[in-house]
């Protein structure tokens, strides 16, 4: 990788361009994939999922609150989405992601989650993080797994779209097992860039990707819908989701003041196998150990 790291999100109109911007910025858009008015009427569909969660006064692990800038909390996605809205599940299973998620990750893949975000004015954001953070269970090499984004309506600036920072996925720039954020200067300011979608474009994440989303502090939702893929058979699904249920029992605990379940361990890198001769473990995480460390915070070399 470059010792400059990428400063743009590049946008493709091949497949070889695909694979470029996922290796190169860990992020890359393709423009109108899907149609915008089906993305419209998938994202009422899913909208109306929200509304009908919410109805519930549920603390369900599928939904996930947030807190909202006029008080109190909000559900702000459903996951996995296709529980809810059925409307989704074309999209989500739509076979060029398939095949794009096979291209860039060299291999045969298959979903392991799918969530809705739909970001409705004044709803909190997300802090910078890498999704490999959240996704130990699945003792799988960062880029043995893909995150698509479909914009299912305009993603602004004053909406809350989602900022990364292409060419910092190099490295991982946190605790290794560990379930964190970022912690701040570790990637400066001017190295996030917005992902500014329109309906029907899609996005590909790095799973070293760092990015975050802001609050949505405009006048309409940004709806998305992300599906993820990671290399291997079926049961990536059941094994993702059961560790992800206890985390989202937790959060939901601690959001809604209610007793929903067990908590998640701090770590979840004991549920791999161990050892430089084990193929299941994330070698990479032993080589972060050892020889890769955050990047320098600015000020401090």
């Amino acid at each position: 990788m470059s010792g400059s790291p990428a400063t743009e999100v590049p946008v493709a109109t091949s497949d070889a361009e695909v694979v470029a911007g996922w290796r190169d910025a860990g992020v890359v858009i393709l423009r109108s994939v899907f149609d915008a008015q089906r993305c419209a009427a998938v994202a009422q569909a899913c909208e109306a999922a929200v509304d009908a969660a919410a109805a519930t006064d549920s603390a369900d692990w599928r939904f996930r609150y947030k807190r909202a800038s006029y008080g109190g909390v909000v559900v702000d996605r459903l996951d996995p989405i296709r529980d809810f809205a059925p409307q989704a599940v074309p999209l989500l299973d739509d076979g060029r992601l398939v095949a794009l998620a096979s291209l860039v990750v060299g291999a045969p893949v298959s979903m392991y989650k799918d969530k809705y975000i739909s970001k409705r004015p004044g709803t909190g954001g997300y802090g910078l993080h890498q999704d490999i953070a959240y996704t130990w269970q699945l003792c799988l090499e960062p880029d043995q797994l893909v995150q698509f984004q479909i914009a299912l309506g305009p993603h602004r600036a004053d909406n809350g779209a989602v900022e990364v920072a292409p060419g910092w996925h190099d490295r991982l720039l946190s605790a290794p097992g560990a379930e964190e954020s970022i912690e701040p200067g570790v990637v400066p300011e001017e190295a996030l860039q917005p992902l500014l979608l329109d309906a029907g474009d899609v996005a590909l994440l790095h799973y070293l990707a760092p990015h975050r989303s802001p609050a949505n502090t405009g006048d309409r939702a940004r709806p998305l819908l992300a599906p993820s893929f990671a290399q291997g058979g079926p049961d990536v699904w059941d094994r993702y989701y059961a560790g992800y249920q206890r985390r989202a029992e937790s959060e939901t605990a601690d959001l809604l003041g209610r007793s929903v379940g067990g908590g998640v361990p701090q770590s979840q890198l004991g549920d791999c196998p161990d050892g430089p001769d084990t193929p299941a473990t994330p070698r990479w995480v032993h080589a972060r150990r050892t020889a890769l460390t955050p990047r320098p915070r600015p000020g401090h070399r």
